[in-house]
């Protein structure tokens, strides 16, 4: 289960309709993600944070992302997030802030060169708005930008209504199971890895990849993958 502390909750007592999942699929992420609320406190925290940069989800759950990261500009030399968060004023307006390049504080004191990716969650109320920050230990803004780009279709399209725009759960005339392998290489592709890097994670050539990816889309009656995704979460699959 995902560290992460409880959401506030709308005028109609629900949280947004992707929050809890995306957090859920988020946490076996294999770059860091972390999640805070407009005042800067730590709401969730995955495995891949604690791995990258040392911090544990206990030490840093409910505290603000300023006292224990420090993230530091490129070339600065003053936490750039204590004097109010680009990302953060971002969020307030409802945008994706830009990638940037920030060396992040190590639970060992050290400093860490990371590439950041914001990515906003919009919640009932505009004030309630959750920020994602996604970060990869290599310098690679484009690979950034992919990764980015995925985990936004898959969040976005599944918390919109109509998000299936070919699929829909009825039009199944029976009952569908996907196999441990199926499923697998399905989570790791709504976490935004592409085909050769769910290869080499699995052990697997890039070509069984998209056998399996082909199955899955095949069992679910899905056009696109990204489809596939939204229907086996739609269906209890993943």
């Amino acid at each position: 289960m995902a560290a992460r502390l409880p959401l506030q909750r709308g005028e109609d007592g629900r949280p947004s309709v992707t929050t809890d999942w995306f957090f859920s699929i988020l946490d076996a992420a294999p770059y860091g993600a972390y999640a805070v609320n407009l005042d800067q406190t730590i709401l969730f925290w995955n495995h891949s944070a604690q791995r990258i940069l040392g911090h544990k989800a206990e030490e840093v759950i409910g505290r603000r992302c300023c006292q224990v990261l420090q993230n530091l500009a490129e070339g600065d030399s003053t936490p750039s997030c204590i004097g109010g968060c680009p990302s953060i004023e971002f969020a307030k307006a409802g945008r994706n802030a830009p990638i940037v390049h920030v060396r992040m504080l190590c639970a060992s004191g050290q400093r860490k060169f990371l590439t950041l990716t914001p990515l906003v969650i919009p919640q009932t109320r505009a004030d309630q708005a959750v920020l994602i920050h996604l970060f990869h230990e290599r310098d690679d803004a484009a690979h950034a930008g992919r990764v980015a780009s995925t985990v936004r279709d898959v969040l976005f399209e599944r918390g919109q209504p109509g998000g299936l725009t070919d699929l829909t759960v009825d039009v199944l005339d029976s009952p569908v199971s996907l196999t441990a392998r199926e499923t697998e290489v399905l989570q790791l592709v709504a976490l935004g890895l592409s085909t050769q890097e769910v290869a080499d994670g699995m052990y697997l050539s890039k070509y069984t990849v998209r056998n399996y990816i082909r199955n899955a889309r095949e069992k679910l009656q899905a056009s696109t993958t990204l489809a596939a995704i939204l229907a086996a979460q739609r269906l209890g699959l993943l």
